[in-house]
């Protein structure tokens, strides 16, 4: 079972990829009952991150007990870059107890932006994070850094579905990845 919670479209995006691929169902967070979920052997839950949060995650965190028999996967999207470990770990910190990441394999992928649909706190946000890309001298910033100024105020799609393989390998194997 692959559950998401998207706001703007990319979590629900990767979600899609991932049932596909896994040949799983499909359900957005806010329609799941959780004493079905737990009928599931893999359930896998797609969040957004917004400010450091992961979207919807407390489906898993407050079920955990129900959830117990489940292989579990968490995936969430936002503007951090795959492989930034230090990063991600952040957000990790900021969601979980170091005793709540047990059982769990994390993963995450990019997502895209869309000034257009951002609250108006997201757009505050992203002005920071503009400002705080912008002193960084040129050479020092990542391809993302500059992809996101050159989009500021417009759109940019950073989804890529070769980011799934190694959650879908995970998934359909039962390896760690």
């Amino acid at each position: 079972m692959i559950v998401y919670s998207s706001r703007n479209g990319s979590t629900r995006h990767y979600a899609e990829w991932l049932a596909r691929d896994c040949g799983a169902k499909l359900l957005p967070w806010r329609e799941v009952v959780v004493d079905e979920l737990a009928k599931y052997e893999t359930v896998v839950f797609g969040g957004c991150v917004y400010n450091g949060l992961i979207d919807g995650i407390s489906l898993i965190k407050n079920n955990r007990d129900v959830l117990r028999g489940c292989r579990l996967f968490v995936f969430t999207v936002g503007l951090t870059q795959p492989g930034d470990e230090t990063a991600f770990k952040q957000v990790l910190d900021r969601n979980f107890e170091p005793d709540e990441l047990k059982g769990i394999q994390f993963h995450h992928f990019l997502g895209a932006l869309d000034f257009k649909k951002m609250s108006l706190m997201q757009r505050m946000m992203m002005r920071l994070l503009k400002k705080s890309i912008q002193k960084k001298p040129e050479e020092n910033r990542s391809v993302l850094e500059s992809s996101i100024l050159e989009a500021y105020g417009g759109q940019v799609d950073f989804t890529n579905r070769k980011y799934i393989k190694p959650m879908v390998k995970a998934i359909l194997t039962g390896s760690e990845s």
